[in-house]
């Protein structure tokens, strides 16, 4: 049988959401992800992920992109 083996969204999800139910969210995507065994992708602002997560976010960050520099940019190049 073949199924989706990822879920992938964009932090917009979570916009205007309370952070206790964000992270809630955040800690049953981590827990049905790794039952499942599937890859989650979100693009999560710094800023905004929740510090009461049941796991260590920085372990499954796989990348990060910033506006420091040309190369901590998505595509190499500033629009």
């Amino acid at each position: 049988m073949n199924y989706i083996d990822f879920l992938i969204h964009d932090s917009n999800i979570f916009d205007g959401v309370d952070s206790r139910q964000y992270a809630s969210a955040l800690n049953l995507i981590y827990e049905k992800t790794n039952q499942m065994d599937i890859q989650y992708i979100c693009m999560l602002n710094s800023d905004s992920i929740p510090f009461n997560l049941d796991f260590d976010i920085t372990n499954h960050v796989v990348l990060e992109l910033n506006d420091n520099s040309i190369e901590g940019t998505l595509l190499g190049f500033e629009y």
